[in-house]
């Protein structure tokens, strides 16, 4: 995420945003921009700057946190039907119990063989039972 330039992009406008109350990408011919962000704005900044801000993954926690909310809320005014949930560290900590709920849910007629077969392209977090059974 914090490589990407879309996300680079949208969290640097929310940063500025709730920071000085400026859209970077908005501003209009004369407007006062604070020194900090000057350097965002569209006619000087390069892919430099960006590669320098996605070294600091601590910049897109609040970014996630926002999108988590926004997506939670849309799945609530929604309510769909159907919906699984299942939580990252969940599926990293076990990855063959999330993966079978998956393809139950999905409607796999061989679910389970299906999440045997995929199971080793999650990555799980060493010290779990999942890293210790799959080793």
């Amino acid at each position: 995420m914090s490589r990407h330039s879309c996300f680079q992009l949208m969290q640097l406008r929310v940063e500025s945003v709730g920071r000085y109350g400026l859209d970077p990408f908005e501003v209009a011919p004369g407007q006062r921009v604070p020194a900090e962000v000057e350097r965002y704005l569209p006619d000087r900044l390069t892919a430099e700057t960006l590669r320098e801000r996605g070294q600091d993954v601590r910049r897109y926690q609040g970014l996630c946190a926002f999108l988590a909310s926004q997506a939670e809320q849309a799945i609530a005014d929604a309510r769909p039907r159907r919906l699984l949930r299942i939580a990252y560290e969940d599926i990293v900590d076990d990855p063959p119990a999330q993966l079978e709920r998956l393809g139950r849910f999905l409607g796999f007629p061989d679910w389970q063989p299906w999440a045997h077969r995929v199971v080793g392209s999650v990555k799980a977090r060493l010290g779990t039972p999942a890293t210790a059974a799959r080793a």
